[in-house]
């Protein structure tokens, strides 16, 4: 994982409806990035739920989401769809965005690989504010285990 403070990697990956999302866009406001294994693994369900559950706190926080995973894009219109999420799904086939953010795991024995389930928020200026792995098959960051932070920079205009 990324220590606070440090530049967030920047990236460009595509949405699920094939449109480039760039972070660089992004900035200017905080932004949670959250990463989850892909649709095969049956937490992800909860794990992206949860965020979506949180969505109208966000923008009363003004802060932004996306959610990132190694899964082609069909995977992530029928996340889209059938858990009704709000927020974009971003496609990093390459294991480079997660590699890049330090979610990257290759499991010994079967030759998976992955991207751990973890979530990196971002300040308004591009820095790395807070970030979390859960490497358990079972595990995922909770959404009230960010709402300190997040309420934190919105009383500091953005600013980790």
């Amino acid at each position: 994982m990324l220590r606070n403070g440090v530049p967030a990697p920047d990236f460009t990956l595509n949405n699920y409806d094939g449109a480039p999302w760039k972070l660089k866009s992004a900035l200017g406001k905080p932004l949670a990035l959250i990463f989850f294994r892909g649709r095969f693994c049956p937490t992800s369900d909860r794990f992206l739920a949860a965020y979506q559950d949180i969505m109208p706190r966000l923008k009363e926080l003004k802060i932004s989401l996306v959610a990132i995973s190694c899964d082609p894009l069909e995977e992530h219109r029928y996340l889209r769809d059938a858990l009704r999420l709000s927020f974009p799904l971003l496609s990093d086939p390459n294991f480079s965005v997660c590699g890049a953010y330090g979610l990257y795991r290759v499991e010994r024995g079967n030759g998976g690989s992955f991207c751990e389930p973890g979530v990196v928020v971002i300040d308004k200026d591009g820095r790395v504010a807070y970030s979390v792995i859960s490497s358990g098959p079972k595990g995922l960051p909770s959404p009230g285990d960010l709402l300190p932070v997040l309420l934190y920079m919105f009383t500091h205009e953005g600013r980790y």
